[in-house]
Protein backbone atom coordinates (compact mmCIF):
# COMPACT_ATOMS: atom_id res chain seq x y z
CA UNK A 1 0.00 0.00 0.00
CA UNK A 2 1.34 3.41 -0.96
CA UNK A 3 0.64 6.49 1.08
CA UNK A 4 -0.06 9.79 -0.61
CA UNK A 5 2.77 12.20 -0.04
CA UNK A 6 2.74 15.74 -1.36
CA UNK A 7 5.77 18.03 -1.38
CA UNK A 8 5.34 21.36 0.42
CA UNK A 9 4.76 24.47 -1.69
CA UNK A 10 7.82 26.35 -2.85
CA UNK A 11 7.20 30.07 -2.86
CA UNK A 12 8.93 32.55 -5.10
CA UNK A 13 9.02 36.31 -4.81
CA UNK A 14 5.52 37.14 -3.61
CA UNK A 15 5.52 40.52 -5.37
CA UNK A 16 6.83 39.31 -8.72
CA UNK A 17 4.49 36.30 -8.67
CA UNK A 18 1.37 38.38 -7.89
CA UNK A 19 0.18 39.52 -11.32
CA UNK A 20 -3.05 40.99 -9.91
CA UNK A 21 -1.25 43.14 -7.33
CA UNK A 22 1.24 44.46 -9.90
CA UNK A 23 -1.61 45.25 -12.32
CA UNK A 24 -3.60 47.05 -9.62
CA UNK A 25 -0.59 49.12 -8.57
CA UNK A 26 0.21 50.04 -12.17
CA UNK A 27 -3.36 51.26 -12.68
CA UNK A 28 -3.34 53.09 -9.35
CA UNK A 29 -0.07 54.87 -10.20
CA UNK A 30 -1.21 55.82 -13.68
CA UNK A 31 0.65 53.17 -15.65
CA UNK A 32 4.00 52.87 -13.89
CA UNK A 33 4.80 52.02 -10.27
CA UNK A 34 7.53 54.38 -8.96
CA UNK A 35 10.95 52.68 -8.83
CA UNK A 36 11.37 53.22 -5.08
CA UNK A 37 7.98 51.63 -4.37
CA UNK A 38 8.63 48.71 -6.68
CA UNK A 39 12.10 48.14 -5.22
CA UNK A 40 10.71 47.95 -1.67
CA UNK A 41 7.84 45.68 -2.74
CA UNK A 42 10.23 43.38 -4.56
CA UNK A 43 12.49 43.16 -1.48
CA UNK A 44 9.50 42.43 0.78
CA UNK A 45 8.21 39.87 -1.73
CA UNK A 46 11.55 38.08 -1.67
CA UNK A 47 11.54 38.00 2.15
CA UNK A 48 7.93 36.80 2.28
CA UNK A 49 8.46 33.97 -0.17
CA UNK A 50 11.90 32.97 1.07
CA UNK A 51 13.42 33.51 4.47
CA UNK A 52 10.27 34.56 6.34
CA UNK A 53 8.26 31.69 4.87
CA UNK A 54 10.87 29.18 6.03
CA UNK A 55 11.05 30.77 9.50
CA UNK A 56 7.24 30.73 9.76
CA UNK A 57 7.12 27.03 8.91
CA UNK A 58 9.61 26.30 11.68
CA UNK A 59 7.79 28.60 14.14
CA UNK A 60 4.18 27.78 13.23
CA UNK A 61 3.26 26.31 16.64
CA UNK A 62 4.69 29.24 18.59
CA UNK A 63 1.63 31.49 19.06
CA UNK A 64 1.71 34.82 20.93
CA UNK A 65 0.86 34.36 24.61
CA UNK A 66 -0.87 36.71 27.04
CA UNK A 67 0.90 36.94 30.40
CA UNK A 68 -1.40 38.57 32.92
CA UNK A 69 0.59 38.12 36.15
CA UNK A 70 4.28 38.08 37.04
CA UNK A 71 5.86 35.61 39.48
CA UNK A 72 4.96 37.87 42.45
CA UNK A 73 1.29 38.26 41.63
CA UNK A 74 1.55 41.71 40.04
CA UNK A 75 -0.65 42.41 37.04
CA UNK A 76 1.56 42.86 33.96
CA UNK A 77 -0.72 42.18 30.93
CA UNK A 78 2.15 41.54 28.53
CA UNK A 79 2.02 39.71 25.23
CA UNK A 80 4.98 37.42 24.66
CA UNK A 81 5.82 36.83 21.02
CA UNK A 82 8.39 34.65 19.30
CA UNK A 83 11.61 36.01 17.78
CA UNK A 84 9.95 35.69 14.36
CA UNK A 85 7.14 38.05 15.41
CA UNK A 86 9.74 40.54 16.71
CA UNK A 87 11.63 40.28 13.42
CA UNK A 88 8.42 40.99 11.46
CA UNK A 89 7.81 44.04 13.65
CA UNK A 90 11.31 45.38 12.88
CA UNK A 91 10.86 44.74 9.16
CA UNK A 92 7.53 46.61 9.16
CA UNK A 93 9.29 49.61 10.72
CA UNK A 94 12.30 49.38 8.38
CA UNK A 95 10.09 49.25 5.30
CA UNK A 96 7.76 51.96 6.67
CA UNK A 97 4.67 49.87 6.00
CA UNK A 98 2.33 52.23 7.82
CA UNK A 99 3.96 55.56 6.99
CA UNK A 100 4.56 54.95 3.28
CA UNK A 101 0.89 55.31 2.41
CA UNK A 102 0.88 58.83 3.85
CA UNK A 103 3.94 60.14 1.99
CA UNK A 104 3.07 63.43 0.27
CA UNK A 105 5.15 62.50 -2.79
CA UNK A 106 2.31 60.21 -3.87
CA UNK A 107 -0.06 63.18 -4.13
CA UNK A 108 -3.74 62.22 -4.47
CA UNK A 109 -2.81 58.53 -4.12
CA UNK A 110 -1.55 59.07 -0.58
CA UNK A 111 -3.89 58.34 2.30
CA UNK A 112 -5.38 61.35 4.02
CA UNK A 113 -4.12 62.15 7.47
CA UNK A 114 -6.81 62.28 10.15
Amino acid sequence: MQLFNQPPPQLGNQYDDDRVLRSLLARRFGGRVPAAVEEALRAMGELAGGELHQLQLADRLNEPRLVQWDAWGNRVDAIEVSPLWRRAERLAAEFGLVATGYEPEYGPRAARRP
